[in-house]
């Protein structure tokens, strides 16, 4: 004889439910009887199976309604019972699913959120440092106050390479007079036309940098290069400022002009078409210049190898100023660059 358990269990149940004669009701036909039982077995193991849990109460209702037609039959209530049991442990289980399904669902927006956060918070703390190293007006120059950390990174990047570092100082001639002449605004207009002409130049890149120090005075340092291949550079940049000409769209740069109306914009934008060229006088030098080797530097000494870098060139676009001007020197033998006038 079979225990309780076994009796039990569903699918024994089934079985012998299947083949029990008095599963029966006198209001039921034999054809409806069949198919109670085929209905029974049916959503017995849908509940058992599907992964929805929102059906299993109805098909666990509807089981416990089917079966009952039997109720005098005590193998039926043992199957009402046990498949009872069963959905309502499938149901509690549905809805524990549900529930950590929303709170993954709630815990995965959360943390798509701070990403977000996160990103936007970099994209500002990038902003705020660009705005914080670069100059205002000239794209692509760094400012003063980042000039030494910048430089000297760039230097120790050349000690790990084993590359020569050049350094040129450059002024754009009679910038005074020229915002004498035409107003401070214009002569903003003409710094960022001035790094618009290096930009075209020069490009973007680690090797080389570009620093506006004060007004019109600007530093350019340069790895990989020694200063007679910087000055050949530093050369064409003079050459192409020179036969530049500052457009009417870069003096009408964001409109600024624009609420005072078009006769007074006329009087501030029409000299750029006549405006003399912008000249520039560049001094230039290299570690071979002031007697100092790149290979085997140490940290400490980067600092006061920039500085006599930075001192010669100074010296030499000096010395080039008081020449003539719109030149670029070098001082090898007190001569100007080769493409130059002589002194």
């Amino acid at each position: 004889m079979k225990n309780m358990s076994e009796e039990n269990d569903i699918g024994t149940l089934l079985q012998r439910l299947q083949d029990e004669s008095n599963f029966e009701a006198p209001e039921f036909t034999p054809e409806a009887q069949r198919e109670k039982r085929a209905a029974a077995k049916k959503f017995v193991k849908e509940a058992s199976d599907h992964p929805d849990g929102g059906i299993y109460l109805d098909a666990v209702q509807a089981i416990d309604g089917i079966i009952r037609i039997a109720i005098d039959n005590p193998l039926a209530e043992g199957l009402v019972e046990a498949t009872s049991q069963a959905g309502r442990s499938i149901i509690r289980l549905a809805q524990n699913s549900c529930r950590l399904s929303e709170q993954l669902d709630a815990e995965r927006k959360q943390a798509d959120y701070l990403r977000k956060q996160i990103e936007a918070q970099g994209k500002q703390l990038e902003a705020v440092k660009y705005a914080a190293e670069r100059d205002r007006l000239m794209k692509g120059f760094y400012n003063q106050n980042s000039s030494e950390v910048k430089s000297l990174e760039l230097i120790a990047e050349a000690v790990k390479l084993e590359q020569p570092v050049a350094l040129a100082y450059a002024d754009i001639d009679d910038f005074g007079e020229f915002n004498d002449t035409y107003g401070h605004d214009h002569g903003d207009v003409a710094l960022r036309h001035v790094a618009k002409v290096a930009a075209a130049c020069f490009g973007e890149g680690p090797e080389l940098l570009r620093f506006r120090s004060q007004g019109e005075e600007l530093t350019f340092l340069v790895r990989g290069l020694t200063q007679d291949k910087l000055a050949q550079r530093m050369d064409a940049f003079r050459i192409r400022l020179a036969e530049s000409q500052i457009g009417v769209d870069e003096a009408d740069d964001n409109n600024w002009m624009e609420p005072y109306g078009r006769d007074i914009h006329n009087v501030l934008v029409e000299p750029y078409k006549y405006a003399n060229e912008i000249n520039i006088t560049i001094g230039v030098c290299d570690n071979a210049a002031i007697g100092m080797q790149v290979v085997g530097m140490q940290v400490e000494s980067m600092p006061g190898f920039l500085a006599k870098l930075r001192r010669l060139s100074d010296a030499n676009m000096r010395i080039a100023k008081a020449a003539g001007k719109n030149r670029v020197y070098l001082g090898n033998d007190a001569q100007p660059y080769s493409s130059q006038p002589n002194l």
